[in-house]
């Protein structure tokens, strides 16, 4: 039994995830914007991929990155849950669609700082009044 063969070699969950660094470094990945774990020999990935100092990747950059990683001994599965990619992946090869920017955001899901605490009757009595037909 050879013991370089990728066969025989099954790494640990921790070799793995090490191994899915170096990848994502060698391939200049920003990592401040990207989580990674691996659990039953799948690889998954979330967040936002872009290259690091900045800049994004392409299609043909991003397959041979994820190629990389998806030859590591020891991962059958990859899943990427990307804010700006689409990725599909089969035994077969890759699916990748860079997803369009978002328009501008409408504040849902923001933080808001509240300076000082209102009475709800002063807030009641600051909105302006509805019609009748915009309350049906």
């Amino acid at each position: 039994m050879n013991s370089n063969s990728s066969s025989y070699l099954t790494l640990s969950r921790y070799q793995i995830n090490q191994s899915v660094k170096s990848a994502l470094v060698r391939h200049f990945a920003d990592l401040s914007q990207l989580d990674f774990t691996t659990t039953k020999n799948t690889v998954y990935l979330n967040g936002i991929l872009k290259k690091d100092p900045s800049g994004d990747f392409s299609a043909s950059g991003l397959e041979a990155m994820l190629r990389e990683i998806v030859r590591i001994p020891g991962v059958r599965g990859l899943q990427a849950d990307l804010d700006n990619w689409l990725v599909s992946y089969s035994g077969a090869g890759f699916d990748l669609h860079k997803k369009a920017r978002p328009r501008a955001s409408s504040g849902m899901g923001q933080t808001v700082r509240i300076a000082r605490q209102e009475d709800v009757g002063d807030v009641l009595q600051d909105m302006p009044e509805s019609s009748e037909e915009e309350r049906t």
